[in-house]
């Protein structure tokens, strides 16, 4: 008892130390996919009365977050879990919220309520090639989406009709109809940065202006964002799919972990060391696979890190941006060497192979962090604002003397890497920063590292391959043994010896053939006892008593259930008297063997049978009338009479360790002279098979039966009521009787009404058309005997008698 509570301790506290490992393990790897929000100048939202809606895209996710003057997250929009879309506008007016989608199929428009539920949505449409979205609006006349043309030299809004929005029940995809309504261009030398319509305006940033109005950073709407408080059930939204994932992994840990207790538990000492080495062989080839992938990783990283350094180095020689300029100087953007640097800038993104790994280049000025001139021109803004607070502390290395620095970030739901280098050496002014795409969480990680997975799967399963096959040549001579073991223990015989053994296993099989021999010769020995035995003992009688083997039953044992009791006269007057009798006995022995019947009361020349069926049992009729019928068939005679009666059984076992007997006893003591009786009755009357009504109502048997009359009064006061079964006798006798069927029953009315002059008149016409049925011979006698008496008294003349 002590070992096992101490098992269920060591048992209950590997759980909560999984509990407690597993809650470690997703806290941290949370840590990559927690929430962060922050207003830059990249950021979309919008402002409808008292609320902020701010849009946020990570982890293949978007966001809309309804935020009031509090900072209280009033409701919360959550796209479908990992798609490729991306909220990358939105616009609020009349407490209708409008954002534009973008997938790898196009762009759509989705209108949500207050409540942030999509209302209705526009089909997927196109934007003109050669142009970018830059800006979104939604106004009482229509959708507005301005683009901007990829070198910044034309800013252009196209409108969509309002009446393009349909309801989410609409599945069709229908045209969406676009119009251009104002295109303009920037001025000489300059480019658009950025642009937006609103309120009906163009409005634009150029290379050389500082961000003002709908473009600048608003200081309270930031103060909004930072201090955002999301309430409890909006976190479990946000996170429901990774805690659904961390409570499965919990709850198939936990079954690894419950089969792995089982397995320690059976001990099976070969199995362990199987799946110890299975285990250690996985550990080390997924280790080497995952320190090959993540080299792999951060090689093409650094190399790519390694390349913009190295690109960027060849740009500031090249253009030679720190020579002869003034970045302070005020009229710097209207200098021919601004010109200069900026097309020097862009042409270098544009440039094969460095437009698939920059976003953007720029020169920032230390001191303030100010970008004063960069491929996209968005100039004269803070390279944080820009970017977010990650970039606080990006140039401190450049101070230290580092050559380069990088740092990773996440804007609108795509990963980045900004790489800055000095213009010097020594106590540097300016940085030139390059924000090349990563590949730390690009989606393509598994396909390019597709054949690297392909080999640690190839290369675990042919490791494992070997790792089974030596454990197979390792445990064959145990096996062989084992089973040898197991064949001694269960009596079985043994196969031979194999022919090349080790020392310390032939001496083993040496001592199991010996044991094996011992034991043969008692099992012999054992099994002719059992033989003998159990072919004169009652056939199932440990089950008719509740044991589970002849060898439990004791004297004393006893039980009482339910059941039905069949009578069996066997009719031994004919030729082949020994033949009759095995065949017919095997047939009821057979029965008895497959329902759980038990044969009884022998008579000594074994023409009377007894056989209990218990209520377990269903179809007992109809398996007994198939009897019939095939030995009907076999030997051309009717072999029996059987007589079925369901009442209350006890059994006893008595005598003493020497000599026992069976006791059988009916619940009602004055039944078995009332069973005695009908059994000689229905062998005088020549009759196949008969059943009381109690056997055919709880059998269900809905075969051709014929009422004969009442065998006699119960001790329950009840009438026995007898039932012949026609389906039992043979072809000419059932047509026969099947025949006359309706005139007997007329009759047999008649004759328990006392009417016993139409009852023998009755009978004596059905005895002509069947003058082999004795029953209805009997009928006749006795109508005509109390017809002569002219009175009878009680129910007695009903009750069937010889």
């Amino acid at each position: 008892m002590e070992k096992h509570s101490l098992r269920t301790r060591l048992i209950l506290a590997l759980y909560i130390i999984s509990v407690a490992v597993s809650i470690f393990i997703f806290s941290a790897l949370m840590k990559s996919v927690a929430i962060h929000v922050e207003y830059n100048s990249y950021r979309q939202c919008a402002v409808d009365g008292r609320r902020v809606y701010f849009v946020h895209n990570q982890n293949g996710q978007s966001y809309i977050f309804a935020i009031n003057q509090n900072a209280e997250v009033e409701n919360m929009y959550l796209s479908s879990m990992l798609t490729d879309s991306r909220l990358i506008g939105i616009s609020a007016i009349n407490e209708n919220v409008y954002v534009v989608e973008q997938a790898a199929d196009g762009y759509r428009i989705l209108q949500l309520d207050d409540d942030l539920h999509i209302v209705s949505r526009t089909s997927r449409f196109e934007i003109d090639e050669g142009y970018v979205f830059s800006g979104f609006s939604a106004e009482e006349t229509g959708l507005f989406l301005t683009l901007l043309s990829e070198d910044g030299a034309v800013a252009k809004v196209i409108s969509v009709d309002l009446a393009n929005l349909k309801m989410l029940s609409d599945k069709s995809e229908d045209d969406v109809k676009t119009e251009v309504i104002g295109s303009i261009k920037p001025e000489e030398k300059r480019f658009f940065a950025d642009a937006l319509y609103a309120k009906g305006q163009l409005n634009t940033r150029l290379d050389n202006s500082v961000p003002t109005g709908v473009f600048a950073k608003n200081p309270e709407i930031c103060d909004l964002i930072s201090a955002m408080d999301l309430d409890v059930s909006h976190i479990l939204s946000i996170y429901m799919f990774y805690l659904i994932w961390y409570f499965s992994a919990l709850a198939i840990w936990f079954i690894i972990l419950y089969l792995l207790i089982r397995m320690f538990e059976n001990r099976n000492r070969s199995f362990y060391y199987l799946c110890i080495e299975e285990v250690v062989l996985f550990v080390i080839v997924g280790a080497a696979t995952l320190a090959v992938v993540w080299e792999d990783q951060s090689s093409r990283e650094l190399e790519r890190t390694r390349f913009a350094v190295t690109s960027m180095q060849g740009l500031m020689e090249d253009s030679r941006i720190y020579e002869y300029v003034d970045y302070s100087y005020s009229s710097f953007y209207d200098t021919e060497r601004y010109q200069e640097i900026r097309k020097a800038l862009t042409e270098f993104v544009k440039r094969k192979g460095n437009n698939r790994i920059f976003y953007d280049v720029m020169i920032v000025r230390l001191k303030d962090n100010q970008v004063c001139a960069g491929a996209t021109g968005r100039n004269r803004s803070t390279f944080i604002d820009n970017y977010g607070s990650k970039m606080v502390d990006l140039f401190d290395g450049l101070y230290k003397g580092k050559s380069f620095v990088n740092r990773d970030f996440t804007l609108e739901g795509h990963p980045y890497r900004a790489v800055a280098i000095a213009d010097k050496e020594l106590a540097p002014n300016y940085a030139l920063v390059g924000i090349i795409g990563t590949i730390s969480n690009d989606n393509t990680v598994v396909a390019d590292n597709l054949g690297i997975f392909i080999l640690f799967l190839a290369t675990f399963a042919a490791a494992s391959a070997a790792v089974i096959l030596v454990e197979i040549f390792r445990m064959k001579d145990l096996i062989v043994l084992e089973q040898a073991l197991k064949d001694t223990a269960l009596g079985n015989s043994i196969k031979e010896r194999p022919m090349t053994l080790g020392n310390d296993i032939k001496n083993m099989w040496d001592a199991v053939s010996e044991i094996h021999k011992r034991i043969e010769k008692l099992q012999y020995s054992k099994f002719k006892i059992m033989e003998a035995y159990y072919r004169f003992a009652p056939k199932n009688i440990e089950l008719i008593l509740g044991k589970k083997s002849i060898l439990e039953v004791r004297n004393g044992d006893s039980r009482t259930f339910d059941g039905t009791i069949s009578f069996i006269k066997i009719h031994t007057d004919y030729i082949n008297r020994q033949k009759r009798l095995d065949s017919v006995i095997s047939a009821i022995g057979e029965y008895a063997a497959k329902n759980e019947a038990m044969i009884i009361g022998k008579d000594v020349d074994i023409s009377n049978l007894q056989m209990v069926i218990s209520d377990q049992q269903t179809d007992i009729i109809k398996s007994l009338v198939d009897i019939f019928k095939n030995h009907a068939e076999e030997l051309d005679h009717k072999l029996t009479t059987m007589f079925l009666y369901r009442t209350k059984f006890t059994f006893c076992i008595v005598g003493n360790e020497s000599e026992s007997s069976l006791s059988l006893s009916y619940d009602y003591y004055n039944d078995k002279e009332i069973l005695s009786g009908i059994v000689a009755f229905l062998d005088a009357m020549d009759l196949g098979m008969v059943v009381s009504k109690w056997v055919q109502e709880r059998d269900g048997y809905d075969g051709n039966l014929r009422f004969i009359g009442y065998g006699g009064e119960a001790e329950n006061g009840a009438g026995i009521a007898l039932y012949e079964v026609l389906d039992a006798c043979d072809e000419k006798q059932r047509s026969e009787k099947l025949a006359t069927l309706d005139r007997f029953n007329e009759a047999l009315k008649l004759y328990h009404d006392k009417d016993f002059y139409l009852a023998r008149n009755m009978f004596s016409e059905i005895l002509k058309e069947t003058p082999t049925d004795k029953l209805v011979r009997w009928y006749v006698f006795e109508s005509e005997k109390y017809l002569t008496e002219g009175t009878t008294e009680g129910d007695g003349y009903k009750y069937i008698h010889l």
